[in-house]
């Protein structure tokens, strides 16, 4: 791999970016095998939660999906990922859903199922599944305003770096209408403008500028945002304004510190412009600082494998990749402790909010764009006061025990909110889940498709809440799908490929 040469800067820490993004390390950082220059936040795995003492469990919609696309190109290269690069509820939300959008006014809409769960017989699985609506034809028209931060450092003059993006963003360009703006800032030593304008009927100038990125020098990411930033301010303001940073990872602020970024992109949200992070390459991959950042400019991250990545995110779905149409998006359960003992979370161990921020607007949630599905799990281990941290409780009454005859039919209350993507007051909702719908009907498809991608992340992880899973009870798991469709036909080659490597590693 050619030699990065670094300009004399400060470079973010991984506790720092960690820290910029509300996170604290925890365990230090797992690189994969033959590629010790990786790094992955430390997770630690949400913990089952008595419902008598913890009722509630909320946290913020995520729609990342970067950890599966990792993972799978390590697979790919027959590598066992280290625990940290497997996010559950990133492999959950790696696969399409038929769930019915919001229909209306609303832009948010929740469908749940509870069936027997996978890895433990005597416990169920609930999932949880918020979908957006489609855009209305004004929205569906509306410009897409895209500032393309790309590194062209030394380190990025690799295959599956430089020339995949370039290769990837021909695809957009194939995407792009009419109405559609794009600039193009790249950086190394310094920041430099290949395409400061450049309409979607101008395709041809995009391609040239594409064409003329060239992978050299150090890594100034500081002024490349800086950059990028600028540019998005001096776009029109008839469309939502987003800057989509591509990069290894390796990631610099320069003098101004974690606090300046911060305030940067904090100032830009308030512009209505949103950063997504697409990460690339191996070896040098920066998963810490990609998260960090992407969570900081309220944007998704994402990894980018293959060329077929790039059409799922730049081809037909580049409006539901790009747009907003629910921002600050967050879930509250409320469990009926008659019926539910314990529960615990599957993933969204960084999206995991205080009871009380559900009805603050400002709290961080996440960002839904038009058309996309974002499934949540549960493990619920059944059982046969009027307020909690400041919420009212469903499930009880005045006093301060839990009374069983509070909605006895029911077993859960699932609250959703969000707030519109231009302003406004937030928005909530509830879907009541009752207990005469716990396995009323055979498991849906869209449940066997989650739930084996998250028995595959548990099994990956070697999670200490895997159950009875094992290689041999995936694969069963994994039978289940259908392989005539291109999603679960890669999930099952995936299960078998880290099947053969474990063999291997035992």
């Amino acid at each position: 791999m050619p030699t990065k040469h670094r300009p004399v800067r400060a470079t973010l820490s991984p506790a720092l970016l960690l820290a910029l993004a509300g996170c604290s390390v925890r365990g230090g950082l797992n690189p994969p095998p033959q590629a010790s220059n990786e790094q992955y936040p430390a997770i630690v795995e949400n913990a089952f939660a008595d419902t008598t003492t913890q009722p509630l469990s909320t946290f913020g919609l995520d729609v990342d999906t970067a950890s599966y696309a990792n993972v799978r190109d390590l697979l790919r290269r027959g590598q066992l990922p280290p625990a940290d690069a497997v996010r559950v509820e990133e492999f959950v939300n790696a696969f399409p859903y038929a769930v019915r959008p919001a229909n209306g006014e609303d832009a948010l809409a929740v469908a749940s199922e509870v069936q027997p769960c996978p890895w433990a017989a005597d416990h169920w699985l609930l999932r949880v599944a918020v979908r957006a609506r489609a855009p209305v034809a004004e929205q569906a028209e509306a410009p897409l305003r895209l500032v393309f931060l790309i590194d062209v450092s030394g380190s990025m003059d690799e295959p599956d770096k430089l020339p995949l993006v370039k290769r990837s963003l021909g695809v957009l360009v194939d995407a792009l209408r009419p109405q559609d703006h794009v600039a193009i800032v790249s950086y190394s030593d310094r920041a430099e403008f290949p395409l400061r304008h450049g309409s979607g009927e101008q395709k041809a100038a995009i391609r040239e500028a594409i064409a003329g990125l060239v992978a050299k020098g150090g890594t100034n990411g500081d002024a490349g945002l800086r950059a990028a930033c600028a540019l998005a301010r001096e776009m029109p303001t008839d469309g939502e304004v987003r800057v989509v940073l591509v990069t290894d990872g390796d990631f610099n602020i320069g003098a101004s510190g974690p606090e300046g970024l911060r305030q940067l992109l904090a100032e830009q949200r308030k512009e209505r412009t949103r950063l997504t992070v697409l990460g690339c390459g191996r070896g040098n991959l920066k998963a810490t600082n990609l998260e960090a950042v992407a969570r900081a400019g309220d944007g998704a991250y994402h990894y980018l494998d293959g060329i077929a990545m790039a059409k799922r995110l730049f081809g037909s779905r580049l409006q539901e990749q790009l747009m907003t149409v629910a921002r600050e998006a967050k879930v509250q359960v409320e469990f009926h402790p008659r019926h539910v003992a314990s529960w615990r979370l599957l993933g969204y161990e960084d999206r995991v909010l205080q009871a009380r921020e559900f009805a603050d607007a400002k709290a961080d949630g996440g960002e839904i764009g038009p058309g996309q599905c974002v499934t949540a799990l549960y493990e619920l281990v059944p059982r046969a006061g009027a307020v909690r941290d400041g919420v009212a409780l469903r499930y009880a009454s005045a006093g301060a025990a839990a009374v069983p005859e509070v909605h006895p039919d029911e077993l859960l209350a699932v609250a959703f909110a969000w707030s519109p993507p231009t302003g406004g007051d937030q928005i909530t909702r509830r879907h009541i889940v009752q207990v005469r719908d716990v396995a009323a009907a055979p498991a849906s498809h869209d449940f066997l498709v989650a739930s084996t991608a998250a028995a595959f992340a548990l099994l990956l992880r070697q999670s200490a809440h895997r159950g009875d899973l094992d290689w041999a009870r995936l694969t069963a798991l994994g039978d289940r799908l259908d392989s005539s469709v291109v999603d679960e036909h890669e999930l099952i080659e995936l299960i078998n490929q880290a099947a053969r490597l474990a063999r291997v590693r035992s």
